[in-house]
């Protein structure tokens, strides 16, 4: 029993030493070594996790100044609808480092909030800080994600401005199959129904889902081409049956079609649901 306690009593005492040392060790590290110290255990911890928060509030409260923490910890309440919690957080990751976070701001502004607006602000005052570059947030070209914002105000020049600079495969080597789709719907809105029948027909030349069939089909209608509508009506839901759709899990897409606008468009046109 005596041996039992003097070992006990060593190994608590060489915790104690490895503590007070690991301790020592972190006290001297520079704030933002300690942030990135914290930051490094969210790795392998899904988003929303409660320990990867608590890490992620641990790197900013070591370095109030560590943008990065601040973004990545805005993510999980902005998915879950909790955006005064998320803005909150993005918001200091904007003003601590404004180039790399509007674009993401202006994402979540855009499609999440609906705050046209807003995501203009930001994508316009990221356009102007990097004069020399063109921007992609999160993955879409800057002048593709300005044009949406524009087309849902219901400023269809500037949206067309806009989608027209997004039309450059040089600039970004792709143009993404919605600036035809999103000039499409413009068009139609327009009453330019033949010019939005050729933007549909280059998305889908460019893509393949189900929602391209869908406003191409309506352009038709509107021009009294019954065939041609139900024939594209018929492939859209044919490639949302093959799994051919435009969605996101947090939002719903500018232009985003349903099996039942499907089905309500076939009766009044085609004769069937």
């Amino acid at each position: 029993m005596r041996t039992l306690r003097i070992i006990l009593f060593s190994l608590f005492g060489l915790l104690a030493l490895v503590s007070l040392v690991a301790f020592g060790y972190y006290r001297s590290m520079e704030p933002r070594e300690r942030a990135e110290f914290w930051y490094q255990y969210r790795k392998g911890r899904l988003q929303g996790d409660t320990q990867r928060q608590w890490f992620m509030g641990q790197a900013i409260k070591a370095d109030p100044t560590f943008a990065q923490a601040y973004m990545q910890k805005s993510i999980a309440p902005t998915k879950r609808g909790d955006f005064a919690t998320g803005m909150l957080l993005l918001n200091q990751a904007v003003d601590l480092e404004p180039v790399t976070y509007l674009g993401y701001r202006g994402y979540v502004k855009l499609y999440m909030l609906h705050d046209y607006k807003g995501a203009l602000a930001d994508y316009h005052r990221l356009d102007s800080l990097t004069p020399s570059f063109r921007d992609a947030p999160w993955s879409e070209d800057i002048y593709h994600v300005i044009g949406l914002a524009y087309m849902q105000l219901g400023d269809d020049a500037n949206a067309m401005k806009y989608l027209d600079l997004a039309d450059d495969p040089e600039a970004m080597g792709w143009v993404d199959d919605q600036v035809y789709l999103y000039r499409g719907m413009v068009q139609v809105r327009q009453g330019n129904y033949a010019v939005a029948i050729t933007e549909f027909k280059k998305s889908i030349e460019a893509n393949h889902f189900s929602d391209q069939y869908f406003h191409l089909a309506q352009a038709y209608f509107q021009v009294d081409s019954l065939p041609q509508g139900c024939t594209m009506l018929a492939e859209g839901q044919a490639q949302m049956a093959a799994g051919y759709v435009r969605s996101n899990a947090y939002y719903e897409l500018p232009g985003q079609v349903y099996s039942s606008d499907f089905q309500e468009l076939a009766a009044k046109y085609c004769g069937k649901e």
